[in-house]
């Protein structure tokens, strides 16, 4: 069990990297809202609570506690309290957006919180560590099929106009190399089949540590450029968080003939 229990101590580090990054940005820059959601579909009751806790300030100070949390969950590996406290926040925080604040990012963050508080909550049997670590590394390599099926599907995404589309309407603006290139369908092209080719053939991770070292590898070059070039670098964090529930897949040796 102690490669295990190296594999979720480096995922717990990773996890406490992709919280702090994210409140630290709410804390700093704030969220863009200056205002309180009225829940005016909730009980009377409940709503004076909810006001507050989703308020500007509130927002803040509840991030300021996930950073704190963070900061707890790398110096006290495995202490319940604080991964229980940092799930709680993760399912109060999105009251204030009625939703999920950075889709994706914030369901990956929320599926390594979950199995992170699995592993140190119910996880003392072998058996249970094995099954929560397949589940959210298999959610993982799902997630690459998944997006790379959905961009298949589409004919814009297939020719290359979508990348196009993206680039010229990037809300952070896409840097002048890059939006160079957007001149030329050509590579707009190679690119967007090259992007579908990793993200349809992740499933081939499970292989061997290898083989999902080499797809991780890509992965994380393909989310730092998503980072530099969208400023999403909340994604880059989430699903570096979840990246060894992978490797660890990757070792179980599911594709190796008896």
């Amino acid at each position: 069990m102690e490669f295990t229990q190296l594999l979720i101590r480096i995922q717990e580090i990773f996890l406490a990297a992709c919280l702090m990054v994210q409140s630290l940005e709410s804390v700093i820059q704030g969220d863009g809202m200056s205002y309180s959601p009225g829940f005016t579909r909730f009980p009377a009751w409940a709503r004076p609570g909810l006001r507050a806790l989703s308020s500007p300030s509130g927002f803040r100070i509840l991030h300021g506690m996930r950073v704190i949390g963070a900061v707890a969950l790398v110096w006290f590996p495995a202490h319940l309290p604080v991964l229980a406290g940092l799930l709680a926040l993760q399912f109060i925080l999105p009251f204030r957006h009625r939703g999920a604040f950075n889709g994706g990012s914030d369901f990956m963050t929320a599926q390594v919180l979950g199995a992170n508080f699995a592993l140190r909550a119910i996880g003392s049997h072998p058996g249970q560590v094995r099954v929560i670590l397949c589940y959210l590394g298999l959610q993982t390599i799902l997630s690459y099929w998944i997006s790379g099926w959905h961009k298949l599907r589409h004919a814009s995404w297939r020719n290359g106009e979508a990348l196009q589309i993206f680039l010229r309407n990037n809300r952070y603006g896409t840097p002048g190399p890059i939006l160079d290139l957007v001149r030329y369908p050509g590579l707009m092209k190679v690119s967007v089949w090259g992007l579908l080719a990793f993200e349809l053939l992740f499933p081939f991770s499970i292989a061997g540590p290898r083989v999902a070292l080499m797809f991780m590898g890509v992965g994380l070059v393909f989310h730092y450029a998503v980072f530099r070039v969208f400023g999403l670098n909340r994604f880059f964090w989430a699903w570096l968080a979840a990246y060894p529930s992978v490797y660890f897949v990757s070792v179980q040796g599911w594709m190796v003939a008896p």
